[in-house]
């Protein structure tokens, strides 16, 4: 069967292709062998780092043993990729380490591992590294469980975590629940979020849409953005947050810590399981709570129950609002707010809903479209939209969206200013937002300094790009 090497690039010491086999995509791992000697030294610093039973981080445990160990300089560096491996994620290793593989999937043993991968347009990539057998998975289970310090057993088969660097996990154990035995999937959690830039240069949107969406948020708007898994729906959320005005009060409330800011102003809620029920904290409890801390935006990372009615009365005080929501379409939003909240509640809740972007799901991995609330007659009507055919978006300019964005219309009569002047701000912001795309490598202390800067200087969006 002929096969198609389309890609190849190398993380630490593992080598990986990309290749077709049947219009089937593959992710192929390579890693190097290690000689008697070093499988020697591997199991002989392992023994040690297990006996010191020490308080001490993991590092400067292996520090100290591989100084003790005299090792040749050209053995270190695969010594310790797989002394890692052996004492932490094992045959997950290399995945782990690629910082863009977005998802690790195991549907069990004598299947190969699947991953979804940020900068290839497929759906997921098969790889070659299979567990054989039950009992392997169940032990890269138990690594994982560790790490994380929870518990999993027969009698609660299944558990959700993240481990130390951030990762999400969601396993089951044995065959209690999952046929024919354990299994896992693990999203991963970049080391640094994805920036207003990066999203801007992987074209999720362009500079005039994320100016139009980061003039919403000037006037502390309700806004949702809406998706399937995988969509990236918290990574837009947590951009978005990026442009926030720092001295504003951001108050975030999460199942698991996704969100990553660098406001001196961000209080972060995350909830709590319990076997007790008494002992656990939900998201309703903490967005009753975030309240009482006054935020100027108050965010949910994802809404699923009742905490929405913490998000009405946010929103109907003034309030800005964000969070994300699983589905396709604000039709989806509508029907799960009626299934939660009573009429009233229901109807002020869809009332103060400004904005709804739809994320897609699909190989592009973007924005899909922007609606905005006309009111309860008109309902949501889509002011921006990607078109497939010609691989542009639709009202993409200043021009059009103030004929079709009541959004425009409502920031232009609360700031008592004119079209021309409306339009010379949204220029000048999209303007900052293309000179910081493609061509500089911003941290998030350089964005964070550069809003700072825009926020300081009155509008005055040249000294910003000047400074950077």
């Amino acid at each position: 069967m002929e096969e198609n090497q389309l890609d190849q690039y190398q993380i630490g010491m593992a080598k990986f292709t990309l290749l077709e086999k049947a219009d089937i995509p593959y992710l192929l791992v390579n890693e190097p062998l290690l000689s008697q000697e070093e499988e020697e030294a591997v199991e002989r610093i392992v023994s040690k780092i297990l006996a010191y039973n020490s308080s001490e981080p993991f590092e400067f445990q292996l520090s100290k043993v591989i100084n003790e160990e005299n090792l040749e300089p050209t053995m270190q560096e695969k010594i310790i990729y797989y002394i890692k491996k052996r004492m932490f994620y094992g045959k997950l290793t290399p995945f782990l380490e690629d910082p863009d593989i977005e998802e690790i999937e195991c549907r069990g043993y004598g299947y190969p591992i699947t991953v979804i991968h940020r900068k290839y347009p497929y759906k997921r990539l098969i790889t070659n590294v299979i567990f054989t057998s039950e009992e392997e998975i169940v032990n890269t289970i138990e690594k994982l469980i560790n790490r994380a310090e929870k518990t999993v057993s027969l009698a609660k088969p299944y558990a959700e975590f993240s481990l130390p660097e951030g990762h999400r996990v969601a396993l089951t154990l044995s065959n209690e629940i999952s046929i024919p035995g354990s299994t896992f999937d693990i999203r991963k959690f970049p080391k640094t979020p994805l920036s207003i830039f990066d999203l801007l240069s992987m074209k999720v949107l362009t500079p005039s849409i994320l100016s139009y969406i980061w003039s919403s948020l000037e006037h502390t708007p309700f806004i949702f953005i809406v998706g399937a898994t995988g969509s990236g729906k918290t990574t837009l959320l947590n951009a978005l947050l990026q442009l926030v005005n720092p001295l504003s009060k951001i108050v975030t409330i999460e199942d698991t810590p996704e969100i990553s800011l660098l406001n001196s102003n961000w209080v972060r809620f995350v909830t709590r399981t319990s076997f007790d029920e008494g002992y656990s904290i939900t998201l309703s409890d903490l967005a009753r709570l975030a309240l009482r801390y006054r935020p100027d935006y108050l965010v949910i990372g994802e809404v699923r129950g009742r905490e929405i009615e913490s998000l009405v009365h946010a929103s109907a005080t003034g309030h800005g609002s964000l969070s994300t929501f699983h589905g396709a379409h604000p039709n989806d939003v509508i029907t799960r707010v009626k299934g939660l909240l009573n009429q009233e509640l229901a109807t002020l809740f869809i009332h103060n809903i400004k904005m709804i972007i739809v994320m897609d799901a699909g190989r592009r991995r973007g924005v899909k479209a922007i609606y905005e609330n006309f009111g309860y007659r008109t309902g949501f009507k889509k002011v921006i939209y990607y078109d497939p055919m010609k691989k542009e978006f639709v009202n993409d300019n200043f021009v059009e969206l103030l004929t079709t964005s009541k959004v425009i219309r409502r920031i232009m009569l609360e700031r008592g200013i004119t079209e021309e002047e409306m339009k010379l701000q949204f220029e000048e912001k999209a303007k900052v937002l293309s000179e910081g795309t493609g061509r500089h490598h911003y941290t998030p202390e350089d964005i964070t300094s550069m809003i700072a800067n825009y926020y300081k200087s009155g509008d005055n969006y040249e000294a910003v790009i000047r400074q950077k």
